[in-house]
């Protein structure tokens, strides 16, 4: 949850506000003009590799080459609170490229705006051809891959529960074409991010953020209800399976290119409803496999950390839940919250930059047949281990 404001602004969450937002835009990057807001929406979210996406109808500007453009246009946005007449607080809540704006023929039409964020930059900058990332620390991999396109004045930061993580090393790699397999690509063999547990993100300002996944373990933000000063508008849940698995096989890769693993996690636990050993015609949930391979996990033991964490995500019922709550600009995706007492992770957070309603999606629970939620255990005994790589262990 964010908390770059003041007490005064932290203290006027809930009740009847002055919601601002000031927009402002660019297309070389030192002198920025303002734009009127009329209507618009941010959503942030940890599951899509471009974390800020706007979506804005503005005025008192235009859409052209000399305007409003998807090529080199740049917006800033500011939301916050206004408290009195000339007494304002607002804080960064996104720096955009436009992707696309569109306006009517009709003099005095509105811009509609979309706009993402900076990690588009890295995704589209596609390798020209295969590129060696030398052996060094985690970080160093990021700030290679990131910072040729970004600039080398970008800020990458770490968040501080990963500050340990920054210097892992990890080894050489030989990249085709897709340079965000490098930082945080989707299931990529080669991703620092997944190695790591941990998602890379833009932060409020443009730069990068190194987040570490969040978990049900963590703690609870805060919680919001139905009924009187809860502040909750509406949810509903879904049950699935989709995404669940019971045993995960991990394999990574030494420096000299053996093969690590593969380490098997299966969930060993008989109450939970997805033990693995429970026969199908008791109601078992069967095998469910999930496969991970990454070449930056140099050892057995990083694989075992990893698939315990990857088993922990999979096992047990899955329960989303969509709710929409009074306007909270500070309320951040990895929160965990508890929503009508149930404990959710915020997956999506779609903020109303009027001070409508807050809508979030969050990610799926794991939980047993008691309702507990299953933990990874500690000391590295996480149920049934199995390590195939001839190693021991």
């Amino acid at each position: 949850m964010r908390s770059d404001v003041s007490a005064r602004f932290k203290a006027h969450i809930g009740q009847t506000a002055q919601w601002v937002t000031e927009v402002t835009w660019t297309n070389d990057g030192i002198t920025w003009l303002p734009a009127a807001l009329i209507d618009g929406s941010v959503t942030r979210s940890l599951s899509d590799s471009v974390h800020w996406k706007a979506s804005l109808t503005l005025g008192g500007v235009d859409a052209g080459w000399a305007a409003i453009q998807p090529l080199n246009t740049r917006l800033r946005i500011r939301h916050g609170l206004q408290f009195a007449p000339g007494d304002v607080e607002l804080f960064n809540f996104g720096l955009y490229r436009v992707t696309e704006a569109n306006q009517d023929d009709l003099p005095g039409s509105p811009v509609e705006v979309e706009a993402e964020s900076y990690e588009s930059f890295v995704i589209g900058a596609e390798l020209e051809r295969p590129t060696q990332f030398a052996a060094g620390p985690a970080s160093a991999r990021i700030d290679q891959a990131v910072r040729a396109i970004l600039g080398d004045s970008t800020s990458i930061a770490w968040d501080a529960r990963l500050a340990d993580k920054s210097d892992t090393p990890v080894p050489a790699v030989m990249i085709d074409s897709n340079r965000w397999d490098v930082v945080d690509g989707d299931g990529s063999a080669t991703s620092v991010a997944g190695a790591l547990g941990a998602r890379v993100a833009a932060d409020s300002d443009g730069g990068l953020l190194v987040l570490p996944v969040p978990t049900l373990q963590d703690e609870p933000v805060g919680e919001i209800a139905l009924g009187p000063g809860g502040l909750l508008v509406s949810s509903g849940k879904q049950l699935t399976a989709d995404g669940v698995a019971n045993e995960v096989v991990v394999t990574g890769a030494s420096v000299d290119g053996l093969s690590i693993g593969p380490v098997i996690v299966r969930d060993d636990d008989p109450t939970s409803a997805t033990y693995y050993a429970r026969p199908v015609s008791r109601g078992g949930f069967g095998r469910v496999v999930y496969r991970y391979t990454n070449a930056l996990l140099g050892s057995t033991a990083a694989c075992v950390d990893t698939a315990q964490a990857k088993l922990a995500e999979r096992v047990g019922l899955r329960q989303q839940v969509t709710f929409s709550s009074g306007h909270n600009p500070l309320v951040e995706p990895g929160d965990v919250w508890l929503v009508n007492g149930t404990r959710v992770i915020l997956d999506s957070v779609t903020y109303s930059l009027s001070g409508g309603a807050l809508e979030a999606d969050t990610r799926a629970q794991a939980a047993l047949e008691d309702g507990s939620l299953w933990d990874v255990p500690v000391d590295g005994d996480a149920g049934d281990v199995e390590d195939l790589s001839g190693e021991g262990g």
